[in-house]
């Protein structure tokens, strides 16, 4: 499948520990070689775990490879591949985390989701307005 690429945190460091290798060692990647939909669906999923969604993935990468991959903030806080790049906002604090790249977003949410819940997820008894 082409014409997919999703951005990531990625090292292929054996060194002990999760996300501080990928700190110290990772950079940034492109997943973009797909040989079906569920391959799309993992990496989106590793494209966005940061800890509290799980552990970095394994993905082979696009010369067979085997690698770690996590959450692409590890690196870059909003990638671009090109001018048709959708860069998605996650959380709609007061204070801009993304005006330190430079960037801004194509998309954010449209209810407060604040920072914190990126570390410290809602309780269960936070209600649903959907």
């Amino acid at each position: 499948m082409q014409g997919v690429e999703i951005a990531v945190s990625a090292t292929k460091s054996k060194l002990p520990g999760y996300f501080g290798k990928m700190v110290l060692t990772g950079h940034e990647s492109r997943l973009k070689e797909f040989s079906c939909s569920t391959d799309i669906a993992i990496a989106l999923l590793a494209s966005s775990t940061c800890g509290l969604s799980g552990l970095p993935f394994s993905f082979k990468d696009e010369d067979g490879v085997e690698q770690e991959v996590a959450d692409g903030a590890f690196k870059n806080f909003m990638p671009a591949i090109d001018k048709h790049s959708v860069r998605v906002k996650p959380f709609c604090d007061g204070i801009d985390l993304l005006g330190f790249t430079g960037a801004r977003s194509d998309v954010g949410p449209s209810e407060y989701v604040p920072g914190s819940f990126g570390v410290f997820p809602p309780p269960l008894t936070t209600p649903d307005f959907t």
